[in-house]
């Protein structure tokens, strides 16, 4: 992998798992911390997916989520640092993986 598409890819990396993490992280702060529930639609009313039947449940998965997308930003921020190219291509692939992972279980009962 030449230099340019190495850079690319593990900025790409950064940021998509920087934002996925903090994405999470706020949700679970803003349900589980701050307590604010009443903009959710929690109960299973319509069509939601199956971790929005209590708040509990929906701050619990946003934050498993979020410590996934952690680590693989971890992971990657190791990588870049020590160079490893090959390591930083699998933490790509790892992150589009986790991404429909992420959309699949957004899918679940709905």
């Amino acid at each position: 992998m030449n230099r340019p598409t190495n850079i690319i890819l593990s900025s790409l990396t950064l940021i998509l798992n920087g934002f996925l993490a903090l994405m999470n992280f706020s949700e679970w702060y803003i349900v589980k911390i701050q307590g604010r529930t009443a903009e959710y639609p929690f109960g299973g009313e319509g069509p939601t997916p199956y971790y929005y039947k209590t708040a509990e449940l929906y701050s619990t998965v946003n934050l498993i989520w979020g410590i996934i997308f952690l680590t693989v930003l971890l992971f990657t921020t190791w990588t870049v640092i020590k160079g490893q190219k090959k390591l930083t291509a699998i933490s790509f692939g790892s992150t589009l993986i986790l991404l429909l992972g992420l959309f699949i279980h957004g899918q679940i009962g709905t």
